[in-house]
Order: C-alpha cells, then sequence, then structure tokens
C-alpha cells in the first residue's frame, strides 16, 4: 500500500511564504495543488530521477523540479480541451529547457 497523502491549511500558508513561484495571482485550487506536488516529489524521489507531466499547462512545476536536476517531460496536447491553454509555442518559448510533446497521452497495454 502506497500513503495517502493531501495538502492541510498549514500546508498551504507554508507554500504561499516559500514557493511563491509556483503560485498564482488569481487564488485558485492551483496555489495548493502545485506546491504540494512539489513537496511530495522532493520527499519521494531523488534529484535527477524522471518524471512525465500529462497535461501539464502551463509548465511551472515542471519547470522548478527541473532546477532542482529533475528531468521532467510535459505531453500536453495544448488545444484547449477541458479548458486548458493552446499557448504551446509561448510556453516552448518561456520554457526552453523542458522537454514538451504537444500531443495526447495514450495508454497502451503492454501484452
Amino acid at each position: 500500500m502506497t500513503e495517502l497523502s493531501y495538502p492541510t491549511v498549514k500546508d498551504f500558508c507554508d507554500s504561499v511564504e516559500n514557493f511563491k513561484d509556483l503560485c498564482s495571482l488569481n487564488g485558485d485550487l492551483k496555489n495548493v495543488q502545485r506546491p504540494w506536488l512539489v513537496k511530495t516529489i522532493l520527499r519521494i524521489l531523488p534529484e535527477g530521477s524522471k518524471l512525465l507531466e500529462i497535461g501539464a499547462g502551463e509548465p511551472k512545476v515542471a519547470d522548478f523540479l527541473n532546477k532542482l536536476e529533475y528531468k521532467v517531460t510535459i505531453i500536453d496536447p495544448y488545444d484547449g480541451t477541458g479548458n486548458g491553454p493552446t499557448e504551446f509555442e509561448y510556453f516552448k518559448k518561456c520554457y526552453p529547457d523542458i522537454r514538451i510533446i504537444k500531443n495526447y497521452f495514450e495508454y497502451v497495454p503492454i501484452p
């Protein structure tokens, strides 16, 4: 069994104070999700680990982790699906060190 984890109000306050780059100005749920995910990854995976982020949107978490020597690849269609972003070229330009694949993630079972 894996450990169940979730952010708390105390965790949120810590995140807003110590992970400002991951928090947005509009005060949405991402302000809890992004820092919590980073803290969890830092606790569980060693530096240099390879990660795949599916449906990243703006790659703030990937950029943050990349700066900490994690190897992050993103796959996202960037076509507005599910109210997601469409700014693929913009993100490629703003985050040149992140490997971003513009595509859908498809599960292919291994026989």
